[in-house]
């Protein structure tokens, strides 16, 4: 009996891998070149499948947006004219209708999945709106960061009924949003986050959305910025020590990201070490910066005591930190690239912990000269760690704040000391040269790493 088996779909880059190994077995003598082709025919890559889907799924979700904003300015332009009923009851058809269509479409009738799916994302966006506008009807005066939690957990419920990665990545904005939101508007720590963002991470990783856990995580580091700065309220010192909790923060995420690997599950969630390791370096290397400013470490020898959540704060980060980069050290197995990695992210923690004790104590001078010193460390640091380890990510993210980090240290030095028409065209000069010879030796980087994977 002739049983066809389905193709099945892979990610590109393990697609590649595969017929990188099937070449590699008919060089051995393990199969023929044959039964090479015929593994090779049960798998396809992941890009090459309906692409023309993703472009119906794009317009659909454009076209929903289009729609609910021509709505809502509809409505708002002959809102006073409408009574009260009227008006809720506009509202709720809206939602239902967008709902219902949506799900009749998606998985009652099924033949318009894409198109069902961004009348659903419609839906929860009518929704979020309705929250607003009943509050406007009949005057509701509350704490308007409640009104995107409710938002929030009110559309959670459609990723899991609907599997719509739209509603999903409008949850991880909403998350970012309200963590914002609360301790800017109201000075509010805002300890519900926790459960809130653990929500947003589970369905990311359910969804297996990278985009999504790369928000929630995003939002995480700015939960603690937010928590720090809270700290600091009503305080007259200057809050730069928070800039370090957070930077050390980064480093967390990104020795977590690196953990993804070396689980039981590895080839479910280790795609999801890049959304951290993304993450978590950009909120390190972007914090790092702001601490390479002379006006910014100035300010720590106004600081005397720190207040106490800071020092929570930071001892939490700190511990979680270690407790990665001790196990990414223990299962490093010898491998140098990994023992380097684990080595410069715990002498970074160890550089920002002691520059947070002792920096009251150092001249403004001293700071700013040691901090500038740690980021240059870490940028050239991170770059060859990518480089021996063969992660593009790791190389790109050290490149950009080299190169950020070398046009402000410009600005600084040479600002007030040249003419201002030279110093637009030395900088110009030097900005052009260095992207040469920076795409150059970058691009150089990335062949050399091919070769050694194809090599391999």
């Amino acid at each position: 009996m002739d049983m066809e088996r389905p193709i099945e779909f892979l990610p590109g880059k393990l697609y590649d891998w595969l017929r990188r190994e099937a070449a590699s077995w008919v060089g051995e003598g393990l199969v023929d070149q044959g039964q090479a082709d015929a593994i090779l025919a049960r798998y396809e890559a992941e890009e090459q499948r309906d692409s023309g889907g993703r472009l119906v799924t794009i317009l659909a979700v454009l076209g929903s947006l289009l729609v609910g904003t021509g709505v809502i300015l509809f409505f708002a332009s002959n809102w006073q004219f409408i009574p009260k009923p009227a008006k809720v009851s506009i509202i709720l058809t809206a939602i239902v209708a967008a709902y219902g269509l949506g799900y009749y479409l998606a998985f009652e009738k099924g033949s318009y999945p894409r198109v069902g799916r961004a009348l659903i994302f419609l839906g929860s966006i009518c929704y979020g709106s309705g929250i607003w506008l009943i509050a406007q009807i009949f005057h509701i005066s509350s704490h308007f960061p409640d009104g995107l939690l409710i938002w929030l957990l009110g559309i959670a419920p459609l990723v899991l009924v609907c599997r719509s990665l739209s509603v999903l990545l409008e949850v991880a904005l909403l998350l970012f949003i309200w963590t914002i939101a609360e301790p800017v508007e109201f000075n509010n720590y805002n300890p519900l986050f926790v459960p809130v963002a653990g929500l947003a991470l589970w369905l990311g990783y359910r969804m297996r959305s990278r985009l999504t856990v790369g928000a929630a995580l995003l939002a995480v580091l700015a939960w603690i910025t937010a928590g720090g700065l809270v700290a600091f309220s009503g305080s007259s010192d200057f809050p730069a020590p928070v800039f370090m909790v957070s930077a050390a923060a980064g480093l967390c995420l990104f020795m977590l990201g690196g953990i993804h690997g070396w689980w039981e599950k590895a080839e479910r969630w280790a795609p999801m070490k890049f959304p951290y390791q993304l993450a978590g370096l950009l909120g390190y290397f972007a914090f790092a910066f702001l601490l390479s400013f002379e006006g910014v470490t100035g300010g720590f020898r106004q600081l005397v005591h720190y207040p106490a959540g800071l020092w929570v704060l930071f001892a939490a980060v700190a511990l979680s930190c270690l407790s990665a980069a001790a196990f990414s050290l223990a299962r490093a197995g010898g491998e140098r690239p990994r023992i380097y990695e684990g080595t410069l992210v715990l002498a970074a923690l160890a550089v920002l912990g002691v520059m947070t004790v002792v920096s009251p104590r150092l001249s403004g001078t001293a700071v700013y000269a040691v901090m500038n010193l740690l980021l240059f460390i870490s940028t050239v640091g991170f770059i060859v760690v990518g480089y021996l380890k063969r992660e593009e990510v790791l190389i790109n993210l050290g490149l950009l704040f080299f190169v950020v980090d070398v046009i402000a240290r410009y600005f600084d030095f040479f600002w007030e000391m040249l003419p201002k028409s030279v110093f637009f065209m030395a900088g110009g000069v030097l900005l052009l040269v260095g992207g040469f010879f920076l795409e150059r030796n970058r691009r150089k980087m990335l062949r050399e790493m091919r070769v050694m994977q194809d090599a391999a």
